[in-house]
């Protein structure tokens, strides 16, 4: 994610390296015509993506219960994530870049959950735990049973986003290609605190393309084609309005419910295109854009010194 910010190359004019000892072989390279990037980088930018993640697997807690569902399933709902990030990087040789990503993320599902029937025995006649692990004695007819229901609950869920990376590329005349390799990860939280989770997420993504000259002194083009696949699993924990479902039951037991629900991305590969504009030698913009099942836009601007 983000895996193009910040990665200009020089061009004539441009400002001088702070290190000239990075990235390692960059003498060499120029000698022999290759762009040598200069060693640091700092961006700022944001993305945004938009795919299928069904539920894979979903819990439901009834007091200290946790019940399995295995019909539990997403229904024609979409995950979309926004990502403000800012971007750290260094080349430490003329073909490898480490970075590091940081800032903030938002995640929106609208799940449509299916789940079964259950029923509880008598076994929990004598105590059922409410709320905060205060245990009441309650009479109940057993057994109580919740009718299979389609719930319709929507998560919103903001927090920190983290990760790291290692891009590896080279280029041969006008011609280039990226091989970038990143791990991010993502803590949510709700703003009424009913639930949170977290996503992790892994993306490959080759990329192949072609650099050109600018008018003006300074000034350098860049364009490409690529794919990227991306293994990324999301759990959200929290709360069901179980008065939805049945007032009666809610009445005895509570209002809510917990859940557990682990999602995970249903198309791994999507097809990339994109551009950077390089300004005044050190300074870069990019947009990217993604097609397929999963879709997506990133764009950002970043400087080199």
């Amino acid at each position: 994610m983000l895996a193009s910010i910040g990665l200009a190359e020089p061009v004539e004019g441009r400002t001088k390296p702070v290190l000239k000892e990075l990235p390692v072989g960059g003498d060499w390279a120029q000698e022999n015509e290759f762009h040598v990037p200069l060693a640091f980088g700092l961006g700022a930018g944001l993305a945004y993506f938009d795919q299928d993640m069904p539920v894979t697997s979903f819990e439901v807690g009834f007091g200290s219960r946790m019940l399995d569902s295995t019909d539990a399933a997403l229904v024609g709902r979409r995950s979309r994530d926004t990502l403000v990030m800012g971007r750290a990087d260094v080349w430490l040789l003329q073909f490898v870049n480490l970075y590091g990503v940081f800032g903030f993320a938002n995640s929106t599902m609208d799940y449509e959950l299916m789940v079964p029937a259950v029923a509880f025995d008598a076994g929990l006649r004598d105590q059922i735990e409410v709320i905060d692990g205060i245990s009441v004695p309650v009479d109940l007819e057993f057994p109580i049973r919740i009718p299979g229901e389609t719930i319709d609950f929507d998560q919103d869920l903001n927090g920190p986003v983290y990760g790291a990376g290692i891009l590896i590329g080279g280029d041969w005349r006008r011609f280039y290609g990226t091989l970038d390799l990143n791990y991010i990860r993502a803590e949510y939280d709700d703003s009424l605190g009913f639930a949170n989770g977290d996503l992790d997420s892994f993306t490959f993504t080759p990329r192949v393309g072609c650099h050109f000259d600018g008018p003006g002194q300074g000034s350098m083009g860049r364009v490409w084609v690529g794919t990227m696949y991306m293994d990324a699993e999301k759990e959200i924990r929290g709360e069901i309005p179980i008065r939805d479902l049945d007032p009666g039951i809610a009445d005895a037991i509570g209002d809510f419910v917990a859940f557990k629900a682990n999602s995970e991305v249903k198309s791994h590969w999507n097809f990339l295109i994109g551009g950077q504009w390089a300004i005044a030698g050190n300074w870069v913009m990019s947009l990217e854009g993604g097609f397929g099942d999963r879709e997506q836009v990133m764009g950002s601007i970043a400087t080199r010194f």
